[in-house]
């Protein structure tokens, strides 16, 4: 068995062979355990870092967190009067992965809505569907939405991500290693399909997680909980054959869904011809500023149909 010292040693030594690899931002300095176990963890309030991506080298972009725990400035509560909030809840690509505050789809969005609107950017990098939805309840709502917008992705199939303690040595790993993060993220996506045994096997085997069904009873429990308040939602994701049953079932409860694939394919009904190479992060694959900008061209009409 390894010591330590000795995976310290060989993470560091792959990390050289690889080039130069950073960390996004060192997760200390982003996240924290959240109160709220449904959350697992969340941003920091008031953190203020610089972000340079996993393992692949972007310019650096600066995050501040506002202190409801969102990317961006301080939201004023309550809401004061003729203002109308759009509320981005999704993981790393509604938080603006790898681009500036300002160029987040979500931000772009709100500014086209009109000068009465402001974006709420409630992305997390990391939140699957379960962590959405208690994102949605617990940080969205009481802020006064007029309007919801939810990125599904493959992590709302994946088991809940948590936060190692904070004095474990994989903790430590993964704040101070590219490679450790990376490892962390696939044997989070690797447990979906496992049957993980209780604390030392006494409480018997566990059933592995259905990440599907799981995905489709927090995005119907978002639908239930945004109808009663009377707050619309729209839902926007790449649609592959995976994504259909999902489709037909948020379609049945009148929930509209924007496929931006095509938009992120370089359509040419959302900007000038484009290659998709420029809409992407090459290697990493969160959207440049580029796609964030596509994304919100492609969502723009369905969010104006539901005003």
């Amino acid at each position: 068995m390894l010591g330590l010292g000795s995976v310290v040693l060989t993470l560091g030594v792959a990390e050289w062979a690889l080039g130069r690899v950073v960390p996004s931002a060192v997760w200390s300095a982003l996240y924290r355990t959240a109160s709220d176990p449904r959350l697992g963890f969340e941003l920091i309030p008031g953190a203020d870092v610089e972000f340079e991506g996993i393992t692949i080298k972007i310019p650096a972009t600066r995050v501040r967190v506002s202190a409801q725990g969102l990317r961006g400035t301080d939201v004023v509560v309550p809401k004061p009067a003729g203002r109308k909030r759009l509320a981005c809840v999704g993981d790393s690509v509604a938080f603006g992965w790898g681009v500036r505050e300002t160029e987040s789809y979500c931000a772009v969005l709100a500014s086209t809505l009109g000068t009465d609107w402001e974006a709420l950017n409630l992305g997390v990098p990391g939140y699957g569907a379960a962590q959405k939805l208690a994102q949605l309840e617990l940080k969205a709502l009481p802020l006064q939405p007029d309007l919801v917008l939810v990125q599904f992705d493959q992590n709302d199939r994946d088991p809940p991500d948590t936060q190692a303690d904070d004095d474990s040595v994989w903790a430590w790993l993964v704040d101070h290693s590219a490679i450790a993060r990376f490892v962390h993220i696939r044997l989070r996506q690797s447990a979906a399909g496992g049957e993980p045994e209780g604390e030392s096997g006494k409480e018997g085997p566990v059933a592995p997680f259905d990440g599907e069904a799981e995905a489709h009873t927090a995005f119907e429990a978002m639908t239930a909980l945004l109808r009663r308040r009377g707050v619309p939602l729209v839902v926007f994701m790449r649609v592959t054959e995976q994504e259909t049953a999902l489709v037909k079932r948020l379609v049945g409860l009148d929930v509209p869904v924007v496929d931006v694939g095509p938009a992120l394919r370089g359509d040419a009904r959302y900007g000038p011809a484009i290659s998709p190479e420029a809409l992407e992060i090459q290697g990493d694959g969160h959207p440049t500023a580029e796609g964030h900008r596509r994304i919100a061209a492609a969502v723009l009409p369905v969010l104006r149909q539901r005003l």
